[in-house]
């Protein structure tokens, strides 16, 4: 029972999810199967070569890597918690502008966008109750 639920499930994900097509399925298996058949499918045993890395050298990338990604959580740190505001707000808006941008090319233009640009710019009218 729960080998037919499986079966099911491989063919509708071969069918919906990949959009694969019966026709490219049936066509794939009957030349693998010409392929067997006649022999051209050889089994060659591979020998992967063994790779040695030096320690030395990824250790110090590693290190270098761990203290920028340390510098970087720091520096998040002090704007999330207050210390540097200007740069808070700084951020703040690059994200916003880079995100109605990004919405723009997309075609999601809406009111929302246009006020964020204004506001961004300096241009946005303000309404009577903010």
């Amino acid at each position: 029972m729960v080998e037919s639920y499986v079966g099911v499930s491989i063919i509708w994900f071969i069918f919906e999810v990949l959009e694969y097509h019966l026709m490219t399925l049936v066509c794939n298996g009957l030349i693998l199967k010409l392929v067997k058949c006649l022999g051209l499918y050889q089994h060659i045993s591979t020998k992967i070569p063994k790779v040695l890395i030096p320690q030395k050298p990824v250790l110090e990338i590693v290190s270098s890597l761990r203290i920028e990604l340390n510098k970087g959580f720091a520096a998040i740190i002090d704007i999330g918690s207050g210390k540097h505001l200007k740069k808070f707000l700084s951020r703040r808006g690059m994200t916003r502008s880079v995100n109605c941008i990004s919405s723009m090319e997309k075609g999601n233009i809406n009111d929302t966008n246009y006020r964020r640009i204004g506001n961004l710019t300096g241009s946005g009218r303000r309404e009577a109750g903010m």
